[in-house]
């Protein structure tokens, strides 16, 4: 079998949950949206096995605070987006 290369790309909509536990600290939590989109390449090697080069990107508007136990606002933690390229290799069985 010879190879074959696909493009491929997709979206990404749901929700995301920030949770700071830091001893010393309050614990807080946070659920936001989180939207973004993915793209790559998939390169059939076998009938079997293909590798994938990819993107992802993530953006969100979970945010928590710190604050000392018993005490007042120290600051805050914000998770406003995340990117990653990745390389994998599939096997199907």
């Amino acid at each position: 079998m010879g190879g074959s290369t696909k493009l491929f790309g997709g979206a990404t909509a749901g929700l995301t949950k920030l949770t700071q536990d830091s001893p010393g600290f309050s614990r807080d939590s946070d659920i936001g949206y989180a939207i973004g989109g993915q793209m790559g390449v998939l390169q059939q090697v076998s009938q079997n096995t293909s590798v994938e080069l990819g993107y992802r990107y993530l953006r969100s508007n979970a945010s928590t605070e710190m604050s000392e136990r018993g005490g007042s606002k120290q600051g805050s933690l914000d998770l406003t987006s995340s990117a990653q390229t990745y390389l994998s290799a599939n096997y199907a069985f």
